[in-house]
């Protein structure tokens, strides 16, 4: 399994979060109304500990230029201690 998540850029991190400690930042509609959105970014550590219960083999990879990470890993990994599958065109990390 392998998807792409969004990294924050520059302004992304408002400061502004909920009860629960989502992170919100605004959104303005095209007819102007205005909706706060979780937007939360998730460390290198978030993700494995997300993914621990289903395996122990994730692979991370960020870039940075781009503000996205991909996170590939196979589930049931922990127990056939297969690599993760990279998606085609998207080198192992280094």
């Amino acid at each position: 399994m392998a998807f792409c998540d969004q990294t924050p850029g520059s302004t992304s991190v408002t400061g502004i979060h909920d009860a629960e400690g989502n992170h919100l930042q605004e959104r303005v509609l095209p007819n102007g109304s205005r909706h706060h959105v979780i937007k939360n970014f998730f460390s290198d550590a978030e993700f494995r500990h997300a993914l621990a219960r289903y395996t122990d083999v994730v692979a991370i990879r960020r870039f940075p230029e781009q503000r996205r990470a991909i996170v590939s890993y196979s589930v049931g990994a922990g127990q056939t201690g297969h690599d993760p599958v990279w998606p085609p065109g998207v080198g192992a990390p280094p």
